[in-house]
């Protein structure tokens, strides 16, 4: 069974894939990057529309659109398929998305903390049966030296180590 996990705790997701071939008619939808460009006119208006990018797809497809998207699901494949950390980075830093970016996939405990600094905003889970493991992760550490979207600046700029 799926989890999801949110900032603060395990939330309930208004958000469901639909098929290809059901209608778009109903209500707080998530599309394939195909499905979302061969309808985006006809959904140019809608605000509960979100899109699921894979692997190999690219953030700039839906560069355009953005502002009409409020969720995007990256999709890990593999557990050491790392680029949708960058996807995450580009959408955050280089298109100023104010979306949530949510993580699925081979979406792995140990990797949350790390999601969380390149922008992911909540990540499903699947067979994760722990409350909170993103705050109990992110409580390990006291200190991040590296710069990330969440903290533009390192450490060492931020404030003097003694």
């Amino acid at each position: 069974m799926s989890t999801l996990i949110s900032q603060d705790n395990g939330v309930d997701c208004p958000y469901h894939f639909i098929e290809d071939e059901v209608p778009l008619t109903e209500v707080n939808i998530v599309l394939t990057l195909s499905r979302y460009l061969d309808n985006v006119e006809q959904l140019s208006k809608r605000r509960d529309v979100a899109v699921f990018l894979d692997s190999d797809q690219e953030v700039v497809d839906i560069a355009n659109y953005l502002e009409k998207i409020p969720l995007i699901l990256l999709n890990f494949p593999h557990f050491t398929d790392g680029r949708a950390y960058s996807k995450a980075v580009q959408l955050k830093q280089e298109f100023g998305f104010e979306g949530e970016i949510r993580a699925s996939g081979d979406v792995r405990k140990d990797q949350l903390l790390e999601m969380h600094r390149c922008g992911f905003d909540s990540f499903i889970l699947d067979s994760d049966k722990e409350n909170n493991p993103l705050q109990k992760v992110s409580g390990t550490f006291s200190h991040q030296y590296q710069a990330s979207v969440i903290n533009s600046k390192p450490l060492f700029r931020i404030r003097s180590v003694n």
